[in-house]
């Protein structure tokens, strides 16, 4: 009997001849198995989507708008995706912690000086910003919007502007 090296996915398993035989543990058979489905480079693939999928899911958060403030841009009951912003900008559409009614409220970035930001809804008439709340501080912000996933008509990313 001699050994043979798979180097697929850095098993071994033993021939006699022509004719393989089934490894002894449970374990070395089901790699075996895999080395016969899969190349390694898929193997190696869908386990970096997998990671990164997990790595992005801890910064992703949902959300569902209540009230006309950022109308026509969202509207009631639409369903968001936001991410933990690393850089904010003029235009981005932002959720913050409003320290006097402790409730999340979405608005769109009109200034950023700093860590001091100023935020208004895409409803003037509707929306209470900063116009009379002043401005927010950078710390206060929880997360930026990317992403409208419902309803389905209106699907896609959200735009850095005023539509």
């Amino acid at each position: 009997m001699k050994v043979q090296h798979d180097h697929k996915v850095n098993i071994f398993y033993c021939v006699k001849g022509s004719m393989k035989y089934r490894p002894k543990t449970k374990s070395s058979w089901i790699c075996l198995r895999l080395s016969k489905l899969f190349d390694i480079k898929l193997i190696m693939s869908v386990t970096l989507i997998v990671t990164i999928l997990l790595a992005v899911s801890r910064r992703l958060k949902t959300f569902v708008v209540a009230g006309p403030s950022m109308l026509p841009t969202l509207t009631e009951g639409d369903r968001l995706l936001g991410l933990v912003p690393i850089h904010l900008k003029v235009g981005d559409i932002v959720v913050f912690n409003h320290e006097i009614s402790s409730l999340k409220l979405i608005k769109r970035i009109s200034f950023v000086d700093g860590e001091r930001i100023e935020v208004i809804g895409d409803n003037d008439i509707l929306s209470i910003d900063s116009k009379q709340f002043g401005y927010i501080d950078k710390s206060q912000i929880y997360c930026k919007i990317i992403f409208r996933y419902f309803p389905s008509n209106r699907a896609g990313i959200i735009s850095s502007r005023k539509s």
